[in-house]
């Protein structure tokens, strides 16, 4: 058996998986089993990658075929299902590895027994592959990576200050994993499959080990789900969060983040039903977030003009955008870099 199972999703991407697993094929650490899990691609894209990965001769790699699209979740929960190892990681089939990167990881969590998973700095780059400074030094200071030392870490904490660390290319120890439970079971979807896998290893106290050193990179594109999904103005995905955020509470800090947190979504689920015509929804979710967070400045605002000008707060908001639980189009060719440069968030996901 091997020590590390690596599981790589992929949708509509034949030419981008193919670099992902290329990737985690030049490690230097080379006990390792990787699984290329397709969530019903379109047009013959399944059948290439199929084919392609059959071309490598190489017994570590696998492919699996899902039978229907169950997003992140049914993803999630198949790799977890299959894997056998020490170690597990879910690795986005537009993202890549240095080649130290297992090696690294597996030495540290070796190293370091109490802690439950291990994560490194990334480096950003665009659909053609172009290293993107600018957007990596974003991505780090919105993760609050540029004020932390490397070494063990919070899992909670981290996890409900910035969302600390990625689901694509951490590397868990399974048996933590199976302590946790992995995903709360009634959870379905995209999001928020990465929050609800720290949250479980979080609430039992679970550390982890982090490195500043630059040994994965995240491609960011108009097709991430970071950018499709418009999580904020989704019903689906925000109502998701607050279910598994209400069945939790915590202590101190963590419980006042946790309040905080649930306010602010519960303003987001306000203001998209007034944008929809629903004022009575609006004061609801608004009360709602009083509740939690009765402090918070700018709900205390919208709470006013709810009940006083219901009119003036849909007019002072931008109209509601379309938002996805999958991606839109299908990729299959790049576009210049310059069109990559797109804003995102601290809650953006992958």
């Amino acid at each position: 058996m091997a020590r590390v199972f690596v599981g790589i999703p992929t949708l509509n991407r034949p030419a981008w998986v193919m670099e992902t697993v290329a990737s985690v094929l030049a490690q230097t650490f080379t006990d390792f089993r990787v699984v290329v899990s397709d969530n019903c691609s379109t047009g013959g894209a399944a059948a290439s990658v199929r084919e392609s990965l059959a071309r490598l001769g190489d017994s570590r790699v696998s492919f699996h075929q899902q039978p229907e699209n169950r997003f992140e979740y049914g993803q999630g929960r198949y790799f977890f299902g299959e894997a056998r190892e020490d170690f597990f990681v879910i690795l986005h089939d537009d993202d890549v590895l240095r080649p130290e990167y297992l090696a690294r990881a597996v030495s540290a969590l070796d190293q370091h027994a109490e802690s439950a998973l291990f994560i490194a700095d990334p480096w950003v780059f665009d659909e053609n592959g172009e290293r993107w400074p600018e957007r990596t030094r974003t991505y780090l200071a919105e993760h609050g990576r540029d004020r932390r030392a490397a070494g063990p870490f919070d899992v909670l904490r981290t996890l409900l200050e910035s969302g600390f660390a990625p689901i694509s290319g951490t590397c868990f120890r399974l048996e933590a994993l199976r302590a946790s439970g992995f995903v709360d079971d009634d959870c379905e979807g995209n999001y928020p499959f990465e929050m609800n896998v720290l949250l479980r290893l979080g609430e039992r106290g679970a550390r982890g080990w982090y490195s500043n050193e630059e040994l994965l990179g995240f491609r960011f594109h108009r097709h991430s789900q970071r950018v499709y999904s418009r999580v904020f103005d989704n019903p689906k995905m925000v109502g998701t969060m607050i279910q598994i955020l209400e069945r939790r509470k915590f202590r101190g800090w963590c419980e006042w983040r946790r309040r905080q947190i649930l306010g602010m979504l519960h303003r987001c689920v306000a203001l998209r039903l007034i944008r929809e015509g629903s004022e009575a929804g609006c004061r609801d979710h608004l009360l709602r977030a009083a509740r939690v967070n009765p402090f918070a400045l700018r709900l205390l605002g919208s709470l006013a003009l709810a009940f006083l000008a219901p009119g003036v707060l849909r007019r002072l908001l931008p109209p509601l955008q379309a938002a996805h639980d999958g991606p839109p189009v299908v990729i299959h060719g790049s576009t210049p870099a310059a069109s990559q440069r797109l804003e995102m968030t601290p809650s953006d996901v992958d």
